[in-house]
């Protein structure tokens, strides 16, 4: 049937696409772009009891090879997956309404969260010193 798109959930690298899906079971999938055939899919909640996702905002991270960050308008918070395993690298939460934007600068040392309750928050990361 394909993906329930909603909001800014859709991406591309390389002969991938990322498709961010408005729903709880299986809210991102990854599609290959020439044989529209589904490559993988990855599961908010690792724990079979928990139904999250209801995905807004998605996009491959940084590198893009590497990690797919998305937003949860159910649960308010942030993950970042690993494209490798598609399990869950960390989360960001705290947020007092849905996630509803997000985006990263090209170094991926800056990413800006939208939440429709809370404005923007912005995240850095950089590298200690030696």
């Amino acid at each position: 049937m394909g993906p329930y798109v909603a909001g800014d959930t859709l991406d591309i690298c390389g002969g991938t696409l990322l498709a961010g899906n408005y729903t709880s079971k299986d809210p991102i999938e990854l599609y290959d772009l020439t044989s529209g055939d589904q490559l993988d899919y990855i599961t908010w909640d690792q724990e079979d009891d928990k139904e999250g996702g209801m995905i807004m905002t998605s996009q491959f991270g940084f590198p893009k090879t590497e990690t797919i960050v998305a937003g949860s308008t159910k649960s308010h918070e942030v993950k970042i997956f690993s494209r490798e395993t598609c399990k869950e690298v960390t989360t960001v939460t705290g947020f007092s309404g849905p996630v509803v934007a997000l985006d990263m600068d090209h170094l991926g040392q800056n990413m800006v969260i939208g939440s429709k309750m809370g404005g923007a928050v912005l995240l850095s990361h950089t590298s200690g010193s030696e």
